[in-house]
Order: C-alpha cells, then sequence, then structure tokens
C-alpha cells in the first residue's frame, strides 16, 4: 500500500499545477504590417483552449525571433472571457524588407573581385525569401535562390529553387596552360518539415559545365558537358576548400561560404 502514495502525492500535485495554469483563449497580432495574421499564429505552438505558463511564452517568443523576420516580439497576456482563461497579445516589429550588402576582395589569383548581395525578406507576407548575388571581376558569379517555406501549410510542405553561373579563368597550378571555364546550375527542392527541428527534402536540377581547350577537373573535359543531378536526400551538406569543387557556395579565394538556403542538389 505504501509504494502507491508516492506516485499518488505526484499525481495529485502535477493536477493541482495543471488547474492553476492559464488557458490559452485566442491570439491577437499588433505591429504586422506585412506578415499574415495566420503566419505568425502557426509559427506559435500555443493552442486555444490549452493550458501554458511563462516558460512556454518564452520558449515561442524566441522561437519567433529566430525566424529572421521580426526584429522584436512581446507577449502580454490580459483576462479572457472566462477566469482560467487569457488573451495572449503578440506585439511585434517586423524587419525591413530590403537589405543591400557590398562585397570587395582581392587573392593573388583573381585580384580584386566586387559585387553585392540583395536580399528580400517576407515576400507577399508568407516568409518567402529571395536572395540575389553577383561578382564582378576576374572571377564572375550570379546566383538567385527563391525559398518557399510554407508552400502547403496544412502539409508543411516546403519548396526552393536557385539558378546561377560560375565564370572564370582557370588560373590553378595543377594546371598549365589556363582555360576558360563556366558553369551553369539550376537545382530544385521540395520537401517537408516534421516539427521544428526536422525536415527532409528531395531535390533535383541541371548542370551544364563549359571550358576552353585543355582538360579541366573531373566535370568536364574540353568543351560542353550537360548532366541532371539525380535525387538525393535533403540533409547532409558539405564542400571541400576549393572553388572547383564548392558549386556556388565559395567565393574566388576558396574560403567556403555556406548558406542555410542551399539546396540538396549540391555536392
Amino acid at each position: 500500500m505504501k509504494k502507491w502514495i508516492t506516485p499518488s502525492l505526484l499525481l495529485a500535485a502535477w493536477s493541482c499545477l495543471q488547474a492553476e495554469q492559464p488557458v490559452l483563449e485566442r491570439i491577437v497580432l499588433f505591429g504586422n504590417t506585412r506578415m499574415r495574421e495566420g503566419t505568425v499564429i502557426r509559427q506559435i505552438g500555443i493552442r486555444p483552449l490549452k493550458a501554458f505558463d511563462d516558460s512556454l511564452l518564452n520558449k515561442e517568443k524566441f522561437w519567433l525571433i529566430r525566424l529572421g523576420f521580426l526584429r522584436r516580439v512581446d507577449f502580454l497576456t490580459k483576462p479572457g472571457s472566462t477566469p482560467d482563461q487569457r488573451i495572449l497579445m503578440v506585439v511585434m516589429r517586423e524587419k525591413s524588407r530590403f537589405s543591400v550588402s557590398p562585397s570587395l576582395h582581392s587573392d593573388h589569383l583573381f585580384g580584386w573581385t566586387g559585387g553585392f548581395d540583395v536580399e528580400y525578406r517576407n515576400l507577399r507576407g508568407t516568409r518567402e525569401r529571395m536572395d540575389f548575388s553577383i561578382l564582378a571581376g576576374k572571377y564572375k558569379k550570379m546566383h538567385l535562390a527563391w525559398q518557399i517555406p510554407d508552400l502547403l501549410p496544412a502539409w508543411q510542405l516546403f519548396f526552393s529553387t536557385e539558378i546561377g553561373r560560375r565564370d572564370f579563368p582557370y588560373l590553378f597550378p595543377d594546371f598549365k596552360p589556363s582555360f576558360s571555364f563556366r558553369e551553369d546550375r539550376l537545382c530544385l527542392t521540395l520537401g517537408k518539415r516534421f516539427g521544428r527541428r526536422l525536415s527532409a527534402g528531395t531535390g533535383l536540377g541541371w548542370e551544364s559545365v563549359q571550358s576552353g581547350t585543355g582538360r579541366p577537373d573531373h566535370r568536364a573535359a574540353a568543351g560542353r558537358k550537360t548532366e541532371s543531378c539525380p535525387p538525393s536526400v535533403n540533409g547532409i551538406r558539405g564542400t571541400g576548400p576549393d572553388i572547383r569543387r564548392a558549386g556556388f557556395i565559395s567565393g574566388p579565394n576558396g574560403r567556403s561560404m555556406i548558406s542555410p538556403i542551399r539546396s540538396a542538389c549540391r555536392r
């Protein structure tokens, strides 16, 4: 009989704590000038008629900030229609829609290279993101990425696409004489989220490599080669230190610059 005393007491204490916690009646937004109300509410893990406490509110507030579209978020509560219910007021300040980042650097192979990156956030108020970057000099690069995190919100499907080109003279010491090298790529990724921490997707794409006379790296002999990227699981991404193998994600000096919206088709 005594062995049931402790579990019974714990269960009674837990029931009392649950009874003391307020219950959410509804969520009201303030300050959302572009973001749609449904887009924000879907990201809050507290649902009507469910109990909550301060620790859960802090967790959900930090999650909204981590999404990258809000500059500031505050949660306030006020009494609801019954004594145990509360209305959650979400007061937010959105980030600017555009950002422009210029760049200028040099290295011993390609000399000075300059360009800029333009990011357009929160298209249509649904967390869509578009990023365009360009580099000019001996090493030329153009990259356009478009990400739709809520393609079908009810099914938690996401979609992303990338288009890019690299064009540079092959000046690396492992092959002489130097020759021109150009790479064009298109990659599409469709996937599904499982909660906040796990997502899986499949990427399909097209790649075209064109070089001048001579024998370049493992992907293309002299002339032109076109191939399709096979389907792959989106999850494990990596790159070597050399721009000859790093796709769009390296600069002319070979240092890796990995972005969170790189697709599954990257090798």
